[in-house]
This record gives structure tokens, C-alpha cells and sequence, in this order.
């Protein structure tokens, strides 16, 4: 069950507390809800790089093998020697390589960093520690049984329950609060679920426009989007649950039959009221369920069975049904040919079926996201704003800009702690939002509320220091750029906050001691006025130091706040960037051959460790997002030149996955750009 993040943990307490052990048992241990542990283990790519540094084999050997491991799921070093004929011959003709690979198989799949498991919990009838052993987890606060979920429900027995906690459910909450306080507007959920508007499905999905828009955001499914052209619920629902490793190969003939380009393949005619939905490929597990049912004979139950093994990936239970399918389609008139294609199919395609209940209750969910943003878009994008990283919230300003929404900069006397809309139909961006500022935004913005608003640097400096700000959030919001009302020169403020906060505690200090002196009890309030009582307090007259020239400010506003206040300095080369043809960063995807055209930043020159030969790696960014760039020695040779700070550049590359740690719970890709070729244009 998915629940908003913010009321997640009180939801696990009230389970925690339902199911409580009434009797007598050591406290520390007497609980009967935990978390459940997950591992890391080591992928292949990462195996061979990981044996490759402490045999000492160089980078650039171990690069040039793990590129030749197919980048596909589950991908291991023995099926990739079967299924790469260059990584075999490599194995085959030279020593170091069959060592290397050699190595990798044996650490291969070794667990190497324990977690979380995101949503699972275990529910039991006694104290855990009965069952199995446990460890406290302190980032998280709770207690974790120290097997998998796997072990947990098959070895022990045990009650797995998910409470997933669902960043979406939160966004949409805060977004329906904004659109009631500024419309007057109460909007019926049921309401919104229950429709399938086709100007929210054309406009938002048919389009792309989907940044921000729930399980559709990926630069892949993007592509998807426009090239299917989705006019109905039961498209969305169709390709949330086909952009997937199985399904996903069907993506393109469904788009042909869809759009009369090509015939669907029914291998018997009964398989047309079945697959006809979803444009002649089965899609979801309950289309296999009636296969299985209504053409190979299988009873309800044994179609379930099969269903449910799909959705556990025991794909030897569905080898044990091969010989009852393959009888059944030969009755119903099937060619042995026609059988055993699409029993390969159905194997592969069983690795990753998703259901179509579970893809429905998430499109419809998808869906309300979308309305909201079709319908209000300043309310919508200013919750998600405040709900977003800041990795992601320079997307969302951009977004909010396409759709004529201004982004107002954060500031001390106007932001609220999270990015909220104004009355003029703009965005104000929230506090806590910039970096290293966290909790201390609710304290500000509550010191505010109540002693009013900010009168100087001075005034602020000296409230944050009193309420328990520290120097990293105040010098923080001077580099953001949320206190250029009372600082002309950010790098002289930034550079004297730590003497400013040190004045501040001597004076502070004087207060408590004249409090102690007459036996009171004083609050922040009584702290700030017997300071300003004989004069207003002022700070140290401040070290001059120049003004950070507008590159480093604007770099530093990005680096802060995720975003370009003082406005995106790229916007100048918006006719360059533009005008040739390219993939937007922001709609890369894993294993694509592309062309981007970027701003270079953050050049960092590299030597190669065998001979020393220069490589460099950069971030490449344009007006959409940005990415990890390294050009390797061989293409530097070639490029070097002309790959230089703050150069615009056409390059031609590889879109590479960094990260290769396999894990049980999700994690967002980490894409890394291989130059291979390209040119300066500025």
C-alpha cells in the first residue's frame, strides 16, 4: 500500500502500536514491527572494475572489458561471455583478461552495503528477536531484521507488509491546499480518477510534457509518448505497464498496429478478443492468465498459478506448464513454429510482466498529476518544486517557464519555508529548498511570523543566532541570493558571516548573563530587546572583499538553490544551442548513441595511470538539464583542443548507466555521456 511520505512513519506506529506484545519481555527487543534489511551486491561491470584495482590491472583495461557486458537486467559475467562474441574472443586470446574475468566471477554477487528495504515491514505475533536476528539502523532510526524479504516470508514464516511511503501523494495534497487557498476551489478526487479527459491525456501525455507527471518523467518514455500518442486512459495504463525490460520490445509493433502500419499476429483467432486491447501483444499478466485459460485449456486456478508465478519470476513453474500450453494451441489449430516463438516470447516477456491492476491504480494516479498540472499549473508545479531535489528543481523552473510561470528567487521576508504560488499567479521559491538551509527554514520563517519582518542583515543575523541558526544556513541564503534585499556584495557577506555569528553569540551571551543576574527565565524575545535596549545592535564593520564575478554567482546560485536566479546565463546562447539538430539532455536514456549540444563546466583534466596520457571529464549541460561527461585518452588526442571551460559544444556519444550496484529497492539512474567525436561551436 503506497502512502504519502508524511504520514508514513505515523501509520508504522499506529501498526507498531496496534500489534503491540502485551507481555513481559525486554523492553529494547519486545517489538513486533521492523524493517526489513536489503543488499548491495556487485553487478558484473563493477565486479571486474572492483578486482581490477586491487590486482592492479589498469582503468582503461577494466573500462574497455566492462563496456562489452551487455547492459541489460540481471546481466552476469557468464551469460555475457555466452552472449558477446568480442568479450569471448578477449577471453579467449589474452591472458590478463581470462585472469580479470576469472577474478570477477568469484566476487561477483557478493554482498558489498546493507540498506533498507524502501516499503517492506514485518509484522509479527511475538517479539522479532524470537524469530530472527536484528540490528539497529541509525540512520533510520528502526530496528531491521537482518534477513531478505525473500528469507522473511519463505524460511521464517514471517508477515511482510508494504507501506510504500509516495512522494506524488504528498505533492498532490499540498498542490489541492494551494489551489483552495487561492481559488477558493475544492477539488473532488473521486471526481478527477473517475474522468479521462482527452485534452489532459493529448496535452500532457501525447505532447511529453510529462516532467513532473507521476511514473512518465524518464527521457525515454517521452520519446515514447509522442511517437504513441496516447488519447485514452487505457493508453497511458498500456504503456506505463510496456515501458518495462520485457514488454518493452513490443513498444514499437504496437505503435504500428496502433497507427495501421502493421498486422497483429494472432497464432490462433481466439487470441484477437485477448491481445486485440492492447494492439496485438500481450501487455499485462492477466493476459497471459487468459491464455492460458481460454486456449491452452488450463483451468482458472492453474492460470493463476502461472500469473502468480510471472509476478515472483519463477520462471521454472512456467517451464513445467510448456507441454499442457503447447498441447492446448496445437488443438486450437496453432503450427509447432508459431507454438514455440511465442512460448520464447512469453518466457521473456514473464521476467518482467506487470499486472494490469497494479499499472491502472498507478496511470490513474499518474493521471491526477497530470490534470492538476493541465488545470493548475502554478499550484501543481509549486508543490512539486517543494517536494523536488535540487537536482531536479532546475527542470521544473524551466517547465514552469514554457508555461509562462515566473519562479521568484527565495528570500528571507517573502519565501515561506517551501516553494509556494503568490496571489499574482507567480512562484515564490521556498528556503528550504536551498542547500545546508533544511530545518532552519520552519525557524526563520517562524521568527518571522512572529517578530516581523527582517530590517537588516544585521537584525537578521542577529534573530537566526538567537533562535539557533547557525553560520552554513545564513551564509547559504546570502550565496542563493535570498538576502539581497540588505547585501549588495554577496562574497563580503559570505565571507564575514563567521564573524558576524561570533559577535552575535558575544552579545547574546551578555543577555543570558544579565538574565541570570535578575533570575529570569528569558525567551528570544526578552534576548533581542535587552540587546537593542540601549542602541540597535550593529555588526562588525566587514573585511571588504570584491564582488564574486557573475560566472562563480551564478554558478554558485545553481550550486545553492538547483537553479539560475539571477537567470539561466546559457539563454544567451539559446540560438546556438538550438539551431542543430540534437537529443535534449533531459530525454537521454541508458545505452543510447547520441548527439548533445552543451555548455562545458567543471573541466577537470585527468592522467591515464599505465602512461600518464591526459583524458577529461566535464559537465555538459544545456537548457533543459546536464550530465556527467568523460572523454577518454584516445578521443581526447583528437578533441582536447577544443574542450574547454565554458566552451558550446556538439559532441556524439554513449549514454552510460554509472551507477552498478545491484539492489533490491529502486534508485534513480546516475547517466554518465562518453564523448566519441565532436566539434566547439563557441
Amino acid at each position: 500500500t503506497d502512502f504519502a511520505p508524511s504520514i508514513r512513519d505515523k501509520v508504522i506506529g499506529y501498526v507498531a502500536k496496534r500489534y503491540a506484545y502485551k507481555e513481559d519481555y525486554i523492553e529494547e527487543l519486545k517489538g513486533t514491527v521492523c524493517a526489513i534489511n536489503t543488499e548491495g551486491v556487485l553487478a558484473a561491470k563493477s565486479a571486474i572494475r572492483q578486482v581490477g584495482k586491487v590486482t592492479n590491472v589498469p582503468f582503461a583495461t577494466c573500462d574497455k572489458i566492462a563496456k562489452l557486458i551487455p547492459t541489460t537486467v540481471g546481466m552476469t559475467l557468464k551469460k555475457a561471455l555466452e552472449e558477446s562474441d568480442e568479450l569471448k574472443q578477449l577471453y579467449d586470446s589474452d591472458a590478463q583478461a581470462k585472469s580479470l574475468l576469472d577474478d570477477a566471477m568469484l566476487v561477483e554477487g557478493t554482498p558489498v552495503q546493507t540498506g533498507v528495504h524502501a516499503a517492506g515491514v514485518i509484522i509479527a505475533d511475538k517479539p522479532i528477536s524470537e524469530y530472527a536476528p536484528m540490528f539497529w539502523n541509525d540512520k533510520k532510526n528502526t530496528w531491521v531484521i537482518q534477513y531478505d524479504m525473500v528469507s522473511c516470508e519463505s524460511d521464517c514464516g514471517m508477515l511482510k507488509m508494504d507501506f510504500l511511503g509516495l512522494r506524488n501523494l504528498d505533492i498532490i495534497m499540498r498542490c489541492k491546499d494551494f489551489v483552495r487557498r487561492a481559488k477558493g476551489v475544492v477539488i473532488d478526487s473521486v471526481a478527477v480518477e473517475q474522468a479521462d479527459d482527452e485534452s489532459v491525456i493529448v496535452d500532457i501525455y501525447g505532447k511529453g510534457d510529462t516532467d513532473g507527471i507521476f511514473q512518465f518523467e524518464s527521457g525515454g518514455m517521452k520519446k515514447t509518448l509522442r511517437s504513441f500518442v496516447p488519447k485514452q486512459i487505457e493508453d497511458v495504463i498500456l504503456l506505463n505497464a510496456a515501458y518495462r525490460p520485457g514488454p518493452m520490445q513490443y513498444i514499437p509493433l504496437v505503435t504500428d498496429v496502433k497507427f495501421h502500419r502493421a498486422e497483429p499476429n494472432y497464432i490462433v483467432p481466439d487470441m484477437k478478443r485477448i491481445l486485440e486491447p492492447t494492439y496485438g501483444s500481450p501487455i499485462y499478466q492477466e493476459q497471459i492468465q487468459q491464455i492460458f485459460h481460454e486456449i491452452a485449456g488450463f483451468s482458472l486456478g492453474q492460470a493463476d498459478i502461472i500469473r502468480r508465478a510471472m509476478s515472483k519470476k519463477h520462471l521454472d513453474e512456467l517451464e513445467a506448464a510448456k507441454d499442457g500450453f503447447v498441447s492446448g494451441f496445437k488443438a486450437k489449430g496453432a503450427k509447432d513454429a508459431d507454438i514455440e516463438k511465442f512460448w520464447n516470447e512469453l518466457l521473456d516477456f514473464a521476467k518482467y510482466a506487470f499486472n494490469k491492476s497494479h499499472a491502472a491504480a498507478y496511470s490513474v494516479l499518474s493521471y491526477y498529476t497530470a490534470w492538476l498540472k493541465h488545470y493548475y499549473p502554478v499550484e501543481y508545479l509549486a508543490s512539486l518544486m517543494s517536494f523536488s531535489t535540487k537536482e531536479d528543481v532546475g527542470l521544473y523552473v524551466k517547465n514552469a517557464k514554457d508555461y509562462g510561470v515566473k519562479v521568484l528567487p527565495p528570500d528571507v521576508n517573502r519565501s515561506l519555508h517551501y516553494t509556494a504560488p503568490t496571489r499574482n499567479g507567480e512562484i515564490r521559491f521556498g528556503l528550504e529548498g536551498l542547500k545546508d538551509v533544511g530545518a532552519a527554514a520552519e525557524k526563520i520563517v517562524r521568527e518571522r511570523k512572529t517578530g516581523g519582518t527582517f530590517k537588516s542583515l544585521d537584525d537578521f543575523v542577529l534573530r537566526c543566532v538567537i533562535i539557533g541558526v547557525d553560520k552554513a544556513p545564513i551564509e547559504s541564503l546570502v550565496k542563493a541570493g535570498a538576502l539581497d534585499e540588505f547585501v549588495h556584495n554577496r562574497q563580503e557577506a559570505a565571507e564575514n558571516i563567521a564573524a558576524y555569528v561570533t559577535a552575535c553569540r558575544t552579545a547574546i551571551r551578555s543577555a543570558f548573563k544579565k538574565a541570570e543576574e535578575q533570575g529570569i527565565e528569558p525567551d528570544s524575545r526578552w534576548v533581542y530587546n535587552t540587546i537593542n535596549a540601549e542602541k540597535e545592535f550593529n555588526l562588525p564593520n566587514a573585511i571588504p572583499c570584491a564582488e564574486y564575478d557573475n560566472t562563480t554567482m551564478v554558478r554558485l546560485e545553481k550550486e545553492y538553490a538547483g537553479f539560475y536566479v539571477s537567470g539561466n546565463p546559457l539563454e544567451k546562447h539559446k540560438d546556438i544551442l538550438t539551431k542543430y539538430a540534437h537529443t535534449p539532455i533531459s530525454e537521454i536514456t541508458e545505452s543510447e548513441e547520441v548527439t548533445l549540444v552543451g555548455h562545458i563546466s567543471d573541466l577537470v583534466i585527468l592522467r591515464r595511470k599505465s602512461d600518464g596520457k591526459p583524458m577529461c571529464k566535464f559537465n555538459l549541460e544545456d537548457l533543459t538539464g546536464d550530465v556527467s561527461a568523460v572523454c577518454f585518452v584516445k578521443q581526447y588526442e583528437k578533441l582536447g583542443s577544443q574542450l574547454t571551460e565554458g566552451s558550446i559544444v556538439l559532441l556524439k556519444g554513449k549514454v552510460e548507466v554509472q551507477n552498478d550496484v545491484m539492489s533490491e529497492s529502486d534508485e534513480e539512474k546516475s547517466f554518465q555521456f562518453v564523448v566519441r567525436s565532436g566539434r566547439k561551436l563557441t
